[in-house]
């Protein structure tokens, strides 16, 4: 795959934001007028002779009850009466995604696949996994084997090792083959990317784009890749997130942590640590 950094864009990132909803007095269930209003008046007139009975006596006016005794239960009973019933709405739990893997690579997962060849390695170094693309020309993913998933949560740790920094690093979901599958990636240049690998035809879904607030060069970034039902989010920390809806994503398929240099003949090789997979 070779995917340059003058890409165009096929889709519009949406920038992910947090929406409160805020239920005010003027929600309130509202009062029905028009041809009801007397049925309210009659049930108010009712209301208000059983409070003089229960709080004045049978023989004492209703304004001779004390207002320290009355005030509170006739506010009360006189919304009742003209309001009809409240109802209340319970603000929904959110459940936390339930974590189903994490791994450090001190030793890695056996799950993860660790190959090395002429055009590529995976391999594990001083706690961390490493994608090593060897200026061949082909990519290099390190799957996890015979586990596929439908919605994903997963977090990981990267940094920029050797290379060009002209490269791509991040992670694949719904991955069905070698030919097909989703990547969320940044690159040690500063760019990210959301991209449909179809039959083996990339197509980018958002990007290549530039944001500043990737760290460059060698630094570490943490990402946060979401696929859930039809959408795809990229998350890195301190820098964005952003959100693709509507995406006609297959339905399950494997998890990948990937690596490639985008010219032909130059190497990139990138380190990934603290992985955590998540099922929401």
């Amino acid at each position: 795959m070779r995917i340059g950094k003058n890409c165009a864009t096929m889709g519009t990132p949406v920038k992910e934001t947090t929406t409160a909803r805020v239920i005010g007095i003027d929600q309130v269930q509202n009062c029905r007028i028009g041809k009801t209003k007397f049925r309210h008046v009659a049930r108010a007139m009712v209301w208000l002779e059983a409070v003089r009975h229960i709080f004045c006596g049978k023989n004492k006016p209703l304004f001779f009850c004390s207002l320290r005794r009355m005030w509170k239960p006739f506010l009360i009973l006189v919304l009742l009466s003209a309001c009809g019933t409240f109802t209340t709405s319970s603000t929904p739990v959110m459940t936390p995604p339930a974590v189903i893997m994490t791994d450090e690579f001190s030793p890695p997962d056996p799950a993860w696949v660790r190959y090395d060849n002429p055009a590529s390695a995976v391999y594990v170094r001083d706690g961390e996994l490493y994608l090593e693309d060897r200026g061949k020309g082909v990519a290099v993913y390190a799957p996890l084997v015979d586990k596929d998933y439908s919605d994903v949560d997963i977090e990981v740790q990267v940094r920029h090792v050797q290379g060009t920094v002209n490269n791509w690093m991040g992670v694949i979901c719904r991955q069905q083959d070698e030919n097909n599958y989703y990547l969320l990636a940044i690159s040690a240049d500063g760019y990210y990317l959301i991209l449909l690998v179809e039959n083996g035809i990339s197509t980018p879904i958002v990007g290549p784009h530039f944001d500043a607030g990737i760290k460059t060069g060698k630094a570490r970034n943490s990402l946060e890749v979401r696929c859930r039902d039809e959408e795809l989010t990229l998350r890195v920390k301190g820098a964005f997130t952003l959100t693709i809806s509507n995406m006609p994503l297959w339905k399950a398929g494997g998890v990948a942590l990937f690596a490639d240099a985008v010219e032909r003949g130059e190497t990139a090789v990138v380190a990934f640590d603290n992985f955590v997979l998540s099922q929401p």
